[in-house]
């Protein structure tokens, strides 16, 4: 009977042979050039991951950079102007502090490099607000404007105070006692010295435009800015209550 040999086998690409048999050599240099090309490929691709993510990195942060840039400067040149608060004897005359409001914010609003809300959105909230950080988060700008007015006869006594809205500080403040015939220079005075408190420059157009005097009539003044609060009362729902402090 013809006898088998035993022993150990391994597999190779000529097929089954005999361990004595394979040539060690050649199996060896096989395993570790595929070894070696299959490193090459691995830290190929981490290198190119890096690369792109390095890149995209850059560029990104690069654009975020500009962007929050861009956004501090627009807010720091950001205002809303709260409802002026009626401190006449005769409530009545509501309409004048009213009126006053809107022609600040109105000439504020003409300056390009500012900031301005809307009186929509500011009526809201009255004049001497709880939380003012609170308000100006809401509304997103940096500086509240308050103020008061106070009317009797022709004589207008007229309270602003400019507020950073971060801490609360008080960055400026004037009161003003003109006639009704001088409401304007007012009005004219408080939007400029606001302007350069924010740092807003204004060019020659805007300059004329907010020193701009609609009419040289009081009683024609008076019965617009009558109109204007009618209108604007009629338009806008009604404000927070919520005080903080007198002005």
């Amino acid at each position: 009977m013809r006898s088998f040999c035993r022993g150990p086998f391994e597999i190779t690409p000529e097929g089954i042979k005999r361990e004595e048999d394979v040539d060690r050599t050649r199996s060896s240099t096989r395993r570790t050039g595929s070894k070696l090309t299959a490193l090459i490929v691995v830290v190929a691709a981490m290198a190119a991951g890096v690369m792109v993510f390095r890149f995209v990195r850059s560029h990104s942060g690069s654009d975020g950079e500009k962007q929050t840039a861009l956004t501090a400067e627009i807010e720091s040149k950001s205002i809303a102007v709260l409802p002026f608060e009626n401190l006449s004897a005769e409530k009545a005359n509501a309409y004048f502090a009213d009126g006053i409001q809107d022609e600040i914010l109105t000439r504020l609003s003409k300056i390009a490099e500012l900031k301005v809300i809307s009186r929509t959105s500011t009526q809201h909230y009255k004049s001497a607000p709880e939380n003012l950080p609170e308000i100006a988060r809401q509304l997103g700008v940096a500086h509240i404007l308050e103020g008061s007015v106070q009317k009797q006869g022709d004589a207008v006594h007229v309270n602003v105070q400019l507020s950073k809205a971060a801490d609360d500080s008080h960055v400026w403040g004037d009161t003003f006692d003109r006639k009704l015939t001088d409401i304007f220079s007012v009005e004219t005075e408080i939007a400029k010295t606001i302007a350069d408190q924010l740092q807003a420059k204004l060019i020659g157009r805007e300059e004329k435009v907010s020193a701009a005097r609609p009419t040289d009539n009081p009683e024609a003044y008076d019965a617009y800015l009558r109109g204007l609060a009618y209108n604007l009362k009629r338009l806008t729902p009604p404000p927070t209550r919520a005080r903080r402090r007198s002005i």
